[in-house]
């Protein structure tokens, strides 16, 4: 998948977390691990995962 692509999935999904409620970091990891998203790390989203890879996409 193309980084491209993989931002736009990710979007997506942060898109209806953050519209289901989710209103911490918390909230929003726990939703991406049950999106069904991997992270590119592979393995579940953390905190840390998470904000590394906002950084990394210019989020």
């Amino acid at each position: 998948m193309h980084d491209s692509d993989y931002a736009n999935q990710l979007g997506d999904h942060l898109e209806r977390i953050l519209e289901g409620g989710a209103d911490s970091l918390e909230a929003i990891v726990e939703g991406l691990n049950a999106s069904g998203l991997e992270p590119p790390t592979k393995g579940r989203w953390t905190p840390d995962s998470l904000v590394a890879e906002l950084q990394r996409l210019g989020a």
